[in-house]
């Protein structure tokens, strides 16, 4: 319920005009919504038994850091956000070199926060990445961020992890152990 306490947070269950069952897969279902604006969004249910439970993270694009607390307090560990996402090219600062970086703009699901992530040129981040933000062209996704040791830059961030194209997202995919990269052994005190 903490999500509810901050003023900036308060929802209201949205009035729907028109509900169309979009898409199936397994124990996944994709809705489209028209609401009482006539904007149309996608909600996602997943089947337990005979009963639906609504994926409220991916209708608010919830995250497990409010997006202006984690660029004050820079947490030292990697954490899930759902961003919008698209390739960019700024480098600067702890990434100014391009050869061993690629940058992707990510912006937050209300659109009020845009910074940088950045993923090791020589993993596979970037080829995962750019299938699902190609340049010019944004789209959702759930990953795994962190703040670099002594970066001072608030809109910069290391990405770790590509844990789904989207902001639908199962606890399989969330529990998956993610792989270390670059630097992480120093974060957690290790090196």
């Amino acid at each position: 319920m903490m999500y509810y306490q901050e003023k900036e947070n308060k929802w209201t269950p949205p009035k729907i005009r028109k509900f169309d069952l979009s898409a199936s897969a397994g124990s996944l279902y994709s809705c489209s919504i028209v609401l009482d604006d006539f904007s149309t969004k996608l909600a996602a249910f997943e089947k337990q038994g005979t009963r639906f439970l609504f994926d409220w993270e991916s209708w608010v694009g919830y995250s497990e850091w409010f997006w202006r607390s984690f660029l004050r307090n820079k947490p030292g560990r990697p954490f899930v956000v759902r961003v919008i996402l698209s390739k960019c090219a700024y480098y600067n600062y702890q990434f100014k070199d391009d050869q061993e970086w690629t940058c992707f703009r990510l912006e937050s699901p209300d659109h009020k926060h845009v910074v940088y992530g950045y993923a090791e040129r020589n993993s596979p981040l970037p080829v995962e990445l750019t299938r699902l933000g190609p340049e010019k062209k944004a789209s959702g996704a759930t990953i795994r961020v962190k703040c670099r040791p002594g970066e001072k830059q608030k809109n910069q961030l290391q990405i770790t992890e590509v844990i789904v194209g989207g902001w639908v997202v199962t606890g399989e995919q969330l529990e998956r152990k993610p792989k270390q990269v670059k630097g992480e052994d120093k974060v957690q005190g290790k090196g």
